[in-house]
């Protein structure tokens, strides 16, 4: 608290030096939002809220550590608390008696920051900037608003709304950025000798008849006077420097108007185009903790910068301990120690990448974000975050403690604006090669901020915690009649597009991979060789296969067989208590044929420059993406237009089946089209509408991923991620998304027949409680060799299928015996060995040593496990 008290002493005396630097940049474009934010007539009129009136609120207590601080809203079990001086907000638990404080010197007792930590720490929101000249540039909410005094309270429902305006208009500065010889020396006459030593350094003399040949041009240009007469021009100085000769010319009464005779004397026009943004900040408090909301489209800027990321509360939950954990949803789940001995930074978008945004290669290989949380844990407490709304819009960032860096910390990055780089060939833009989008966002986003008052919080906890909300907000459900089975996804592909020759003429014909008929026969075989559980999945079964034409409605492809002969394969899975997935594709056209419905020019996503927007894989050695197997990216508005069209065919057909909308749970894509931008935020409505009306036909449906998005809709999900990216130092992977949906949704991770260490992945279903995933087709592996499918090498059936039906009974005799619970409690026992507690009481401990383990009685061999009742030795 102390530490509190002396740093707002600081910042007060110190206001005009501590600010930040004003960036005056030229203007480039005309953008549709550029209102003043400064006119406060303006931004009541815009925020249509009462303004709050702090002095009448209620004071914090006195003896406590929001001291200083006012009540805006309460209820049962929170208060949120507001400085009105600072802006900074507590949340106190009423159950716990604790304060929670968004700016961490509060919350850590002799925690001291400097101004510029305090600026990164201790601000509710941070804000990155740009324009189309490149120019990026960053301001926070204490530097660049609250020591400047820019700032509003809102009274909402429930809590207050925050309005930063930030960043000062230089025009109303005391600061001329020229000045003739006579003007200069009267003010030197009117300075004591301290001032003049001050006041000297600040200008330069540009004498007319002897400038420099190189920047003569832009000098005369810009002061004409000089062609004449001698000049005094404003160096380039500091934010500190600016401050002290404002504060030497309002001592000798130096005016605004004397300034703007000066530049009118010179001939010098000044940029107007100053970097101010207004931006508001909704906080507010329910029975469950803090909600933080930032509308994107209040956001009111003048000039031609846009902002691009809001960081948003990153002081809440940082901590200076050693002991604990960062929780990233990396893959499965990562943490992350509180301390390196190397600063780190940690930053990845939720639900992977915007294919929309150009990716000619990929910077590295990594698993993709598919859950909208983080959490941090300390000895005394821990934070657990989840993002409600506008999630796609969302990164997930962390930075732990190093030597430069005095705190652990994690946040929710807003993307508010996309950028682009591009090489314009024949077209007209600036030197930069920089793209933003041409319309301002619309987007919500919400973060909910749990307090964990608890002691020594465990990621289990925090599994735990999510699991609870998602089942209160409807998203999970228990099911009525859980299978006690583990199941075994089958992915069979059915046809592709092969080159061949009639009559010594190139032509592409459909080839089978596996017939209706031929996956009946692979199946029949499962079943003689023990696998129980089957999901088969087919892929590439209609629509001109793998590398498939529009899904506006279903096209039967002849190689395959007959219809008769699909609805028998149907049947056969059916009596045998087989769940079938017929596979469809509403994000990717491969192959646009005359008249079929699609039309690349009017359905196609576009990127940020209105090119069209184009998908495809990537070397793994090189990262490039392969010219081979490239794809249109539908856009979203166009796919809930042919998925209508699609389920309505098929529906027709009457054919007994689940649905598997594969790449929606993996690929959230927006679109640029002029005029009609579509943010991932409204993506990932279109897309939940598409799995809804999916859902009304089939209760089954699958889908690849998994991004969060889709779990209130899928029963099964495959290549569910396994650990984390290899990119970064992670402490240790956790299967935080398995913890969360067993006993809920059916899962399993990548394939296992391609895995490279066949027993590591086996071991690592047995401790995640995943079920088998494997690709197998009926054609030799020779038929895919030099096709853009050489990816599925080594597929044929009769390689792979007595392997994966040891490998499925093997698991299944662990996992059949928690199906359908819940993982209540995941935990490292020791280097490489690990054990997951469900929720009837059963505990699997994996050990992935090559040498035995042995604990408290407890034997598990190396490379095995052991299943035993939670105490039992």
């Amino acid at each position: 608290m102390t530490a509190m008290i002396r740093l707002r002493h600081r910042g007060i005396q110190g206001l005009l030096a501590l600010a930040v630097v004003v960036w005056i940049v030229i203007s480039v474009s005309a953008c549709s939002k550029k209102s003043n934010p400064l006119e406060a007539d303006s931004l009541q009129e815009s925020w249509g809220q009462e303004k709050l009136d702090v002095d009448q609120l209620m004071d914090a207590p006195v003896d406590s550590s929001a001291k200083g601080m006012k009540k805006v809203a309460e209820n049962t079990n929170y208060a949120l608390y507001i400085d009105p001086d600072t802006t900074d907000i507590a949340v106190y638990d009423s159950k716990a008696g604790i304060y929670s404080h968004s700016n961490p010197v509060r919350n850590i007792e002799d925690l001291s920051l400097d101004e510029v930590q305090q600026g990164l720490y201790g601000s509710i929101i941070e804000v990155d900037f740009t324009n189309l000249s490149g120019k990026m540039s960053r301001y926070s909410s204490y530097i660049d608003s609250v020591l400047l005094g820019q700032f509003d309270f809102y009274r909402i429902e429930n809590g207050v709304r925050i309005v930063y305006t930030l960043g000062m208009d230089e025009s109303k500065r005391r600061i001329p950025p020229v000045l003739s010889v006579k003007s200069y020396e009267k003010i030197l006459e009117m300075l004591d000798d301290d001032q003049k030593q001050d006041f000297r350094p600040l200008f330069r003399l540009i004498k007319h008849g002897s400038i420099a040949k190189e920047e003569k041009d832009t000098l005369l240009n810009t002061y004409p006077i000089l062609k004449t007469e001698d000049i005094y021009i404003l160096r380039d100085i500091t934010k500190y420097d600016k401050d002290i000769l404002e504060d030497i010319l309002k001592a000798h009464d130096y005016t605004l108007e004397d300034i703007e005779a000066e530049m009118e004397y010179a001939g010098y026009e000044r940029d107007d185009s100053n970097v101010v943004f207004t931006i508001p900040v909704d906080l507010q408090i329910d029975t469950k903790g803090l909600v933080a909301d930032i509308d994107c489209s209040f956001i009111k800027r003048s000039g031609d910068y846009k902002v691009t990321d809001i960081s948003l509360l990153r002081g809440f939950g940082a901590t200076n301990e050693n002991d604990g954990f960062i929780f990233l949803p990396d893959g499965s789940g990562i943490l992350l120690d509180l301390v390196s001995d190397k600063p780190m930074v940690y930053s990845k978008q939720v639900y992977g990448a915007n294919q929309v945004i150009s990716a000619p290669y990929q910077t590295e290989n990594t698993i993709q974000n598919i859950m909208p949380v983080f959490g941090i844990s300390s000895g005394k407490s821990a934070l657990f975050g989840i993002v409600e709304k506008g999630a796609g819009l969302t990164s997930i960032a962390a930075t732990v403690r190093s030597d430069t860096t005095p705190l652990a910390c994690v946040e929710a990055k807003i993307t508010v604006n996309d950028m682009d780089y591009q090489d314009y060939q024949g077209l007209k833009t600036n030197p930069s090669g920089l793209v933003l989008p041409a319309d301002d966002p619309e987007a919500m986003v919400s973060v909910r901020y749990f307090l964990m008052k608890e002691e020594n919080v465990t990621y289990s906890r925090m599994a735990e915690l999510y699991r609870n909300y998602l089942l209160e907000e409807g998203i999970l459900k228990k099911q009525d009649s859980p299978s006690k089975v583990t199941p075994c996804y089958i992915e069979m592909p059915g046809s592709i597009k092969k080159n061949t020759t009639v009559a010594g003429v190139p032509h592409k014909r459909d080839f089978a991979l596996t017939s209706y008929e031929q996956a009946e026969t692979i199946l029949e075989q499962l079943l003689e060789h023990g696998v129980k559980g089957i999901k088969f999945r087919y892929t590439g079964w209609i629509n001109d296969g793998l590398h498939n034409s529009v899904y506006d409605r279903p096209r039967f492809i002849k190689a395959l067989g007959s219809k008769k002969e699909l609805k028998h394969l149907l049947t056969y899975a059916k009596e045998n208590s087989i769940h079938t997935f017929l596979d469809t594709e509403f994000n990717y056209v491969y192959t646009d044929k005359a008249f079929d419905g699609f039309r690349y020019s009017e359905d196609a996503g576009r990127q940020l420059d209105h090119k069209v927007a184009v998908a495809g894989r990537y070397n793994p050695a090189t990262l490039r993406m392969l010219n081979n197997g490239k794809c249109y990216l539908v856009s979203p508005d166009t796919m809930l237009k042919f998925s209508a069209s699609f389920f309505s065919a098929l529906n027709s057909l009457d054919l007994d089946t689940g649905i598997s909308l594969g790449s929606m749970g993996r690929s959230l894509n927006g679109d640029y089209k002029a005029g009609n931008t579509i943010t991932r935020d409204r993506s990932e409505k279109i897309y939940q509408s598409i799995f809804a009306d999916a859902g009304k036909n089939y209760s089954d449906i699958l889908t690849e991923k998994g991004n969060a998005y889709s779990w209130e809709y899928v029963s099964d999900i495959v290549d569910l991620p396994i650990g984390g990216s290899d990119s970064y130092a992670q402490v240790q992977a956790i299967p935080f998304v398995q913890m969360v949906l067993h006993g809920y949704v059916n899962y399993a991770s990548m394939p296992l027949n391609l895995a490279s260490d066949l027993t590591y992945e086996t071991l690592k279903a047995i401790e995640t409680g995943s079920g088998i995933y494997a690709q197998m087709m009926y054609a030799e592996d020779m038929v895919v060799v030099d096709t853009a499918y050489d990816d599925m090498y080594s597929l044929h059936y009769e390689n792979q299928l007595l392997e994966v039906a040891a490998v499925y009974k093997n698991v299944a005799a662990v996992l059949d015996q928690v199906a359908g619970e819940e993982i209540i409690n995941h935990q490292k026992l020791d280097s490489g060995v690990y054990g997951t507690t469900y929720s009837n009481g059963k505990q699997i401990i994996v050990n992935y040593r090559n040498q035995d383990w042995q604990s408290d009685g407890i034997l598990v061999k190396g490379k095995n496990y052991a299943v035993m009742e939670v105490g039992e030795k």
